[in-house]
C-alpha cells in the first residue's frame, strides 16, 4: 500500500473505530536519537493525524501492506520458480531430440553421398578388366572381318572372273553354231576359205584372247591374297603393344608372306599398296613407323612367320623369310 492509500483507509474509517485519543499504557520506547527520526516519518505518513496514535495507527496500516506485497511478490517467485522447474526439463528434452535427429540426418546425408560418390565412379569409370576384354574382343572380331572381307574379295574376283569366261565360252560355241548355217555357195569356196590366210586369223586371235584371259585371271587372285596379307599384317600390329614387334607395310614385306602364298605378283601388290594408302599411312603415323622401321626390327623372320601361321593359317608358314 501507498501512503495515500493509508491515508485514504484511515479517513474512511468511522469514529467509532478510529483509534481512541487517549493511549494504551505501552511499555515501547524510542531511542532520543531515532525520536526526530520517528516524528519525521509519522508526518511523512500521515500528516492529516491530528494525534501521534493517528500517525502511529497510519504507519502500521503502511507497513503490514508493504509486508503483504512482499509476500505476494515472493509467492509470485515461487511459482514462477515452480513453472521454471517444469518448463526446462521439456526443453531440455525437446533439445535433445532435436539433437538426435539432426545427427541422425547428417549420417544418413553422408551415407547417401558415400553411395552417390560410388555409382558415378561405376558408372564413369567402368572395370578395367572388362576394357580389356572389350578390345580384345573388338580386335579379335576385327581380324576375322578383315579375312573374311578378303575371302570375299577373292570370291567375288574369281567369280566374276568365271563369268566372263563363260560369257566367252558362249559366245565362241554361239559362232561356232552359227558357221554352219552361213550360205556356202560351192566347194571351191571351202577349200579357198581354208587355204587363206586372212579367213583362219579370227581363230588365231581367239585363241590368243583366252591366253590373255588366264593373267588376268591370275592377276585377280593374286590381287585377293595379297589384301590378305595387308589385312593379317594390319592385326598383327593392331595386337603389339610395342612398336619393336610391328612391321611397316611394304612390297618386300608383303612379298615375303606372298611367295608362299602364290601372290609374289608385283604389280598386283603395288596396286593393293596403292589402293589402300591412306589407311595404311595412317597406321603407320599412329605406331611411328619410319620408312626404314623394318630394318631395325629383330627376329623379322619369327614375326612373318607368326603372322602367316596365326593370321593366314598357312601350312607352308615355315618358308616364309623377310
Amino acid at each position: 500500500l501507498t501512503l495515500d492509500q493509508v491515508i485514504r483507509i484511515l479517513n474512511s474509517l468511522p469514529k467509532q473505530q478510529q483509534p481512541m485519543s487517549q493511549p494504551k499504557p505501552s511499555s515501547l520506547r524510542i531511542d532520543s536519537n531515532h525520536r526526530d527520526r520517528w516524528l519525521d516519518l509519522l508526518d511523512d505518513i500521515c500528516p492529516q493525524g491530528q494525534t501521534q496514535i493517528e500517525r502511529t495507527e497510519a504507519l502500521l496500516l503502511w507497513a503490514e501492506g508493504q509486508l503483504d506485497l512482499a509476500d505476494q511478490q515472493a509467492v509470485q517467485a515461487e511459482q514462477q520458480t515452480q513453472t521454471q522447474q517444469q518448463v526446462v526439463p521439456e526443453l531440455a528434452k525437446t533439445l535433445s531430440w532435436f539433437t538426435s535427429r539432426i545427427e541422425t540426418l547428417e549420417a544418413e546425408a553422408v551415407s547417401l553421398k558415400a553411395e552417390r560418390d560410388q555409382l558415378a565412379k561405376q558408372v564413369h569409370s567402368p572395370n578395367e578388366q572388362q576394357v580389356t576384354q572389350l578390345q580384345a574382343e573388338n580386335q579379335q572380331l576385327k581380324t576375322q572381318l578383315n579375312q573374311t572381307q578378303a575371302t570375299l574379295d577373292h570370291i567375288r574376283s574369281s567369280l566374276g572372273i568365271a563369268n566372263g569366261a563363260a560369257a566367252t565360252d558362249s559366245n565362241g560355241a554361239t559362232t561356232s553354231a552359227a558357221r554352219p548355217m552361213t550360205p556356202q555357195t560351192s566347194a571351191p569356196a571351202l577349200v579357198d576359205a581354208a587355204e587363206s590366210p586372212d579367213r583362219a586369223a579370227p581363230t588365231k586371235t581367239a585363241s590368243t584372247a583366252k591366253s590373255t584371259a588366264k593373267p588376268r585371271r591370275d592377276s585377280h587372285a593374286s590381287t585377293a591374297k595379297v589384301h590378305q596379307i595387308v589385312d593379317a599384317l594390319i592385326s598383327w600390329n593392331s595386337a603389339q603393344e610395342d612398336s619393336e614387334s610391328m612391321l611397316r607395310i611394304s612390297i618386300p614385306i608383303v612379298k615375303a608372306i606372298g611367295v608362299a602364298m602364290g601372290a609374289s605378283y608385283q604389280q598386283s601388290i603395288q596396286q593393293v599398296l596403292k589402293e589402300r594408302e591412306g589407311e595404311l599411312e595412317t597406321m603407320h603415323s599412329q605406331h611411328m613407323l619410319g620408312v626404314r622401321h623394318n630394318a631395325s626390327v629383330q627376329g623379322r623372320d619369327g614375326i612373318l612367320q607368326s603372322v602367316a601361321r596365326d593370321y593366314l593359317d598357312l601350312d607352308n608358314w615355315q618358308e616364309v623369310r623377310g
